[in-house]
This record gives structure tokens, C-alpha cells and sequence, in this order.
């Protein structure tokens, strides 16, 4: 039996948790919660790193979100392969395609994009995926990989109603993780709050995304990886179980996609 909670995405090397990264990590795990930070850019990416190695029980992702995908050149790129090969490094992002902000053009993130997945592959390690008003080109662009050995955690898993259904589809198809976080505590998130109970327990992930989305209802003003237990909490009302089967199902998926978290 898995013990604990695992959340597969926060972001403890964000500025906004610069004072007390440590102190968080230490409370959540004092809370039974491991965590996997995620970087957004290379100097986060150093960041996360430095963090899984202080602390145990967090891990790193390292990569670039698509939105600064247009800071990365050859050399940046070279320092993300590097620090992708540290053994707390388990993942290989965020990454993915993100048409909702416009501060970097497609076709750059595409490029990036591409270039994070041949990594994720190279090193068999996963993928962390970011998807946000781009699910039809983020899928497209990852289909021809699954077959080559590809595996990865669709973070944030959300889209409009239109799009969801096909999106669980092609997550099922692909043994693609879902990652599921406090939007599914928002009740207007109707699409979200409807399909999760038709996520297969072999899919299924929790994670926080802190400091952002704040669980409802709303108890801190900053999100912290011990919020996943109220993620679980609505999630096992959604599904008609107990927080407690979500735990072992989702810690157990967990721990076999980014390995034990041990010291």
C-alpha cells in the first residue's frame, strides 16, 4: 500500500515562495505529502533542482514553459540537457503550447516543444505537459511519440466542453496522465467536474500547481502542495470513494511513473 499523497506539480522554486521553499517542502512533507517541483525557465530549472536535492521527498522537472519558451537559445538549451541527467531529476518540463498568453509566438513553441519531448524520450524520463487553449495542436504534436516510448502527465487537465471528451479519449488511447488540481474544486468548472468521474484509476494523478489555484474553498492565500489533500477530498466526492482511495491510487501511479521519492 502507497503512503502518503504525491503532488506531480507545484512550483517551490518560484519566486514566490523565495524565503521559505525549504520550510514549505518540509511542512508538506511533515503532512505526508511528497512533491514534484517544476521549473518554468532555466533559472527555475537550477532552482528545482537545488531543492530536490536539499530536501528529500521532492523531485525536480526541468524545462521551459512554453510562454518563456522564447528566452531559450542553444546555450540554455544545453544547460537543460544537463541538469535533465541529475538523478533528482525526474521529468523533463513544463512544457507544451500555450495560445491563451501572448507573450511567444507558436511557431517558437512549437520548436521548444518538440525539442522537450525528443529529451523526455532520450532519458526515459516524463514528460510534464502543458496544454492551455492548444489542445488540438499540443495532441497533434505528441501522437507520433507514444509508440516510441513517450510517457507523460497532461498537467492542469482542463478544456472546453467541446474538447474534453476527445481529450480523455486520446489520453486513454496514449496512457497519457491526467493530472488533476484545484480547478476541480471550482464549481463553475462544469466540463472538468463532469469527466472526472470517467478518468480510469491507472490515469489518474493529483497535483496543486502552487502557489496558484488555491483550493475551494479558499483557506490560504498562497497554494502550498499540502492543498492536494483537498484536491483529493472533492475529487473522491466527484467519484464516489473515499479520499483515501484516491490516495492509494494516486500515489501509487505516482511513485511507478517518477519513481519512490526516497532520500
Amino acid at each position: 500500500m502507497s503512503q502518503g499523497y504525491v503532488d506531480t506539480h507545484c512550483h517551490l522554486e518560484s519566486h514566490k515562495f523565495e524565503k521559505d521553499s525549504v520550510e514549505v517542502a518540509r511542512r508538506s512533507l511533515a503532512a505526508g505529502v511528497r512533491m514534484l517541483t517544476v521549473a518554468a525557465d532555466l533559472p527555475s530549472a537550477y532552482r528545482s533542482v537545488l531543492l530536490a536535492e536539499q530536501v528529500p521527498g521532492v523531485r525536480a522537472a526541468v524545462g521551459v514553459h512554453p510562454t518563456e519558451a522564447g528566452s531559450l537559445d542553444e546555450v540554455a538549451w544545453s544547460e537543460i540537457e544537463h541538469l535533465a541527467t541529475v538523478p533528482r531529476a525526474v521529468a523533463i518540463g513544463e512544457t507544451g503550447l500555450d495560445y491563451y498568453w501572448k507573450d511567444c509566438p507558436p511557431e517558437t513553441q512549437k520548436l521548444w516543444f518538440a525539442k522537450h519531448i525528443e529529451l523526455a524520450k532520450a532519458l526515459g524520463k516524463s514528460l510534464s505537459i502543458h496544454a492551455r487553449d492548444s489542445v488540438a495542436d499540443c495532441l497533434e504534436m505528441l501522437e507520433p511519440h507514444f509508440s516510441e516510448g513517450l510517457k507523460g502527465i497532461w498537467h492542469c487537465f482542463v478544456a472546453s466542453r467541446k474538447d474534453i471528451g476527445p481529450a480523455l479519449d486520446f489520453a486513454v488511447k496514449h496512457g497519457l496522465y491526467l493530472g488533476i488540481g484545484g480547478l476541480v474544486t471550482f464549481e463553475d468548472q462544469k466540463p472538468l467536474r463532469e469527466i472526472v468521474p470517467s478518468i480510469p484509476d491507472e490515469l489518474l494523478l493529483l497535483e496543486t500547481d502552487a502557489p496558484y489555484l488555491v483550493p475551494r474553498p479558499k483557506t490560504m492565500d498562497r497554494n502550498e502542495p499540502v492543498g492536494v489533500i483537498r484536491v483529493a477530498e472533492v475529487l473522491a466526492e466527484l467519484r464516489g470513494t473515499s479520499p483515501e482511495a484516491i490516495r492509494e491510487v494516486t500515489t501509487g501511479n505516482a511513485v511507478g511513473l517518477l519513481g519512490e521519492f526516497r532520500p
